[in-house]
């Protein structure tokens, strides 16, 4: 099983890791060492009907993002589910239905382009990693895999009102939630110039005045955020361009 998520949160000395088992796991975080031998499943907490993928924590919430575009909204004081958005319907995501053993020194795309006479399940496309096949922008009934949850942890804390707590990545776009109105999200916008790409590292400063994005391509592109509901979007590559786009 496959471990795709590690949480630390210092508040209550615990270590929290999701993946594969659909389930989340809580380790004791003592000082002088995490106790991965007596590991404690939260109870009820398997949900996802696909693998995990990613997760966040701001206390005392955390998020979990599944393969089927699930998101579920957890209290970590309480251990059981708030809200949960979509109902797990199968991604949109564009793979080769074919391949052969792989040989040593293949490489995924190889491995991916290579005929054979076996199609590959849904488990077997999560192994090669969602995030590193071609993702297509998800339709109002099918979802691409959450690749990638951030949570604006400053707004979180003063739960700010009118304005999103959590971005995910998805297909190569960012979605933005409200946590208090967690049914819908309020907006979706590209991260990504290229559309065959996807976001696999966000982050953010303290304040949460920035969004930085990493995509499967290489690029770099950093986002102001801010109340006005402008956003100044700048590209880290060779050239710096700019662009403006509208955001929550």
């Amino acid at each position: 099983m496959e471990t795709t998520a590690l949480l630390p949160l210092a508040k209550n000395n615990v270590l929290y890791s999701a993946g594969w088992s659909k389930e989340i796991i809580a380790y004791k975080d003592r000082p002088e060492k995490v106790d991965v031998e007596q590991p404690r499943v939260w109870l009820n907490s398997k949900q996802h009907t696909e693998d995990i993928l990613c997760a966040d924590i701001a206390f005392p919430y955390l998020v979990t993002g599944s393969y089927d575009g699930m998101l579920i909204l957890w209290n970590t004081e309480t251990e059981k589910e708030l809200y949960r958005a979509r109902s797990g319907v199968k991604p949109r995501v564009e793979v080769p239905v074919k391949r052969a053993p792989s040989r040593q020194g293949d490489s995924l795309i190889e491995i991916l382009q290579r005929p054979s006479s076996h199609k590959l399940s849904s488990r077997e496309r999560g192994r090669m990693s969602p995030s590193r096949l071609h993702h297509k922008p998800a339709p109002q009934e099918d979802h691409a895999p959450v690749d990638t949850l951030l949570f604006l942890k400053e707004r979180v804390t003063l739960r700010t009102k009118n304005l999103p707590h959590l971005i995910s990545s998805e297909g190569g776009f960012a979605v933005f939630w409200d946590i208090f109105h967690f049914s819908r999200p309020r907006q979706t916008i590209r991260l990504t110039r290229y559309p065959n790409e996807t976001v696999l590292g966000l982050a953010t400063d303290p304040l949460n005045t920035v969004l930085i994005s990493g995509d499967t391509k290489g690029e770099i592109r950093v986002f102001s955020l801010n109340s006005t509901q402008n956003l100044n979007v700048s590209l880290s590559s060779q050239k710096i361009q700019t662009m403006d786009c509208i955001v929550p």
